[in-house]
């Protein structure tokens, strides 16, 4: 992804440069999870990032099955870890991962507040 040069005057200028995140944690809600897989996995992938998907529990086993399209009709390359958990726990540990650089999520107030909390302590987006 390119940057931009940015003219300041006659003495300066400045430039962008975009780089991946690295990984990007992305909470998914109980409803519509292809849809909100789509908006938060699509843009991580697209700007270079790995992306760890952490579905409710309370939902389907679709995001199972998008991930292995994925790697078998797609050509994402495959060695990814699938793993169905159940409840915080799951979600708690790819926020507070070291590895997790970006966290994108939907859900429930309640849990927006945690996953701020941990986001803010960790000083990441």
């Amino acid at each position: 992804m390119p940057g931009e040069s940015i003219d300041l005057g006659a003495a300066y200028h400045s430039y962008t440069r975009r780089e991946p995140f690295g990984v990007v944690g992305v909470i998914l809600p109980w409803n519509a999870p292809l849809n909100q897989a789509g908006r938060g996995i699509a843009p991580a992938l697209a700007a270079g990032n790995t992306v760890v998907a952490k579905p409710s529990e309370f939902t389907s086993a679709s995001l199972l099955e998008l991930a292995r399209l994925a790697v078998e009709e797609c050509g994402l390359p495959p060695g990814c870890e699938r793993r169905h958990r159940h409840g915080r726990r799951s979600g708690r540990g790819s926020r507070r991962h070291r590895d997790v650089r970006k966290v994108a999520f939907t859900g429930s107030v309640r849990a927006g507040r945690e996953v701020g909390k941990i986001a803010a302590e960790r000083i990441i987006p």
